[in-house]
C-alpha cells in the first residue's frame, strides 16, 4: 500500500473514531456474554437499543457517503472496522432482544435500521467479502427477530429505490435465508 493510500485509510478510520467509541459504549451497556461479538448475546437491552443502533447506523452511513470517493475504491473494513462491529452488534441485539426484554421487537422500531442496512449494502455488495456476510446477517437477523412482513416489503422497496442489481440481489438473498431459517424453526 502506498504511503498516500495508507495515510488516506488512516484518516478515514480516524474520522470514524467517535462512532466507534459510541458503539463501544452501547455494547458495554448491553452487557455481552462474551468479548467476541460473534458469540455474544446481550443481557441488557430495551426499546431504546434499537433507536441507538439506528442512529449509529445512520451516522455511519453519512460518514461513508462523506467519503464516497474513498469507499468507491475501498472495502468498508477500511473505516477502522466500525461497520463490521456495528453489524455484529445489530445481529447480537436481534438475537438477544426477546430474551433480554421479554417481548419481540416491533416493526416500527426497526424501519430506519432496515433502510440503512439496505443502503449500506451499496458498499458491501459491490465487493462481496466477509463484510457482505456481516451486513447480510445483520439485516437477516433483524428481519427474523421481527417476523413482520412489512419489514420484508420495506427492504425490497428500499432496494428497488436504489435500483442497483447488487443491492436487489443482496436483499433477495437475505430474505431467502430468513425464510429458510423460519421454515426450519417451524418444521
Amino acid at each position: 500500500m502506498s504511503e498516500d493510500r495508507a495515510g488516506e485509510t488512516a484518516a478515514v478510520a480516524e474520522d470514524f473514531g467517535n462512532l466507534k467509541r459510541r458503539l463501544a459504549r452501547l455494547v458495554s451497556h448491553a452487557r455481552p456474554t462474551d468479548d467476541n461479538l460473534h458469540f455474544a448475546r446481550f443481557q441488557e437491552l430495551d426499546r431504546n437499543s434499537w433507536d441507538e443502533l439506528a442512529e449509529l447506523a445512520r451516522d455511519g452511513l453519512a460518514k461513508v457517503r462523506d467519503h464516497g470517493h474513498f469507499f468507491s475504491n475501498h472495502d468498508l473494513y477500511d473505516d477502522g472496522m466500525f461497520w463490521y462491529e456495528l453489524c455484529l452488534a445489530i445481529s447480537s441485539t436481534a438475537v438477544s432482544y426477546r430474551s433480554a426484554t421479554g417481548e419481540p421487537p416491533r416493526a416500527n422500531q426497526l424501519e430506519e435500521l432496515v433502510d440503512v442496512l439496505v443502503d449500506i449494502s451499496h458498499y458491501s455488495a459491490r465487493r462481496p467479502s466477509d463484510m457482505y456476510k456481516r451486513n447480510r446477517e445483520a439485516l437477516g437477523n433483524v428481519l427474523w427477530a421481527a417476523q413482520d412482513e412489512t419489514l420484508i416489503k420495506r427492504a425490497r422497496r428500499r432496494a428497488g429505490e436504489i435500483a442497483e442489481t447488487d443491492v436487489i440481489a443482496f436483499v433477495e438473498d437475505t430474505i431467502e435465508a430468513v425464510r429458510k431459517t423460519q421454515e426450519g424453526a417451524q418444521g
